[in-house]
């Protein structure tokens, strides 16, 4: 009787003990220990152990921090973090997330390359926000000479690989890596059929970006850029200068200017297309996929110039000859000085 009251005793200990593991293991590492809200965690190169904790502790996502680092100290996270981004949401255990960590499971970024991007500063700016490595290094890389010819580029025509569109990238990624998915973009767009029609029009890869870039600057008309297109295609086939305004801008370096005068085509730029023939060295922006579109397919036409159309609308009107040309920019002028007195 005395042995079935121990066996009995022991029984239940055991349950209890057993019980006991199951719920601690339960609300150690299985438990949902997070608050209702998402955050992210970075985890930089170089950092320590407890900046690790003090960061993610620092977020107010976690319950219970007791909890989280005994399944830390059970999982070894303190030698086993990588670095990253890491997305902490609501319903999350301490072992999700440490195992996120550990095994570099790192939630991506969208690298979105939009918008007036006239320098490869501001496309270091780009990047630098959705990457670890800070400014200087990025701009140091792109910047590079060496690296552009590695790709296929220089240092003036580099600009036009970065295509316009949104890359998921992680923000721990190298630059190099980030590049190679860039040129890929790159090759993909510049597929057979394009190519074929640059060949056709007597331009490389890399004039098409630069004209895109132009007529990107001139206008911002999707139904007039073939139009203007054709016109730089017909001053170059004629010999005769581009004179396009934005070049000279951009030869500036001063993206404040709203008319160009002339101080500013004093500048001796290659760039300066009031002061050389031909097309300039590289893209002076990154024109979006469209207007390269439009350039490839642009309009076959005898117009040779163009000017701001009086009705202030962003758009031009086209001229062949220099009479018709000059009653046009007349109409502008016109235009623009009743505006003036009507201020």
């Amino acid at each position: 009787m005395k042995l079935k009251k121990l066996l009995l005793s022991i029984s239940v200990c055991a349950v209890f003990i057993s019980a006991w593991f199951v719920i601690s293991y339960y609300i150690t590492f299985r438990k949902p220990n997070t608050k209702d809200k998402t955050e992210f965690l970075y985890v930089h190169r170089g950092a320590t152990y407890k900046d690790l904790t003090d960061s993610l502790f620092s977020l107010d996502v976690i319950k219970n921090e007791k909890s989280f680092n005994r399944a830390a100290k059970r999982l070894k996270l303190s030698s086993l973090y990588k670095p990253g981004r890491y997305k902490i949401s609501f319903g999350m255990s301490n072992k999700q997330i440490i195992n996120n960590i550990i095994l570099n499971n790192e939630e991506p970024v969208k690298l979105v390359i939009a918008g007036s991007i006239r320098s490869k500063i501001k496309l270091a700016q780009i990047i630098d926000k959705k990457n670890e490595m800070d400014y200087e290094q990025i701009f140091s890389i792109i910047n590079s000479d060496s690296v552009a010819r590695s790709y296929g580029f220089n240092e003036q025509t580099f600009i036009s690989m970065f295509m316009p569109n949104t890359y998921e990238i992680y923000w721990t990624s190298q630059i190099p890596e980030i590049l190679s998915k860039l040129k890929r973009e790159y090759d993909r767009f510049w597929n057979s059929e394009r190519v074929a029609k640059a060949k056709k029009a007597g331009f490389t890869q890399t004039e098409i970006s630069t004209l895109a870039s132009i007529v990107y600057e001139e206008s911002k008309a999707a139904h007039e850029q073939p139009v203007i297109a054709g016109v730089y295609i017909n001053r170059l086939r004629k010999g005769m200068p581009l004179q396009a305004d934005p070049t000279v801008v951009f030869a500036n370096n001063d993206f404040t200017i709203r008319r160009v005068l002339g101080k500013h085509l004093r500048i001796d730029s290659p760039y300066n297309t009031y002061k050389y023939k031909g097309l300039p060295p590289g893209p002076i922006s990154v024109p979006p996929a469209s207007v390269i579109d439009s350039v490839l397919n642009y309009r076959q036409h005898k117009y040779i110039y163009f000017c701001a159309s009086p009705a202030f609308d962003g758009t031009h009107l086209f001229a062949a000859t220099g009479t018709e040309h000059m009653k046009n920019a007349a109409a502008y002028r016109r235009a623009l000085n009743k505006r003036a007195i009507l201020k």
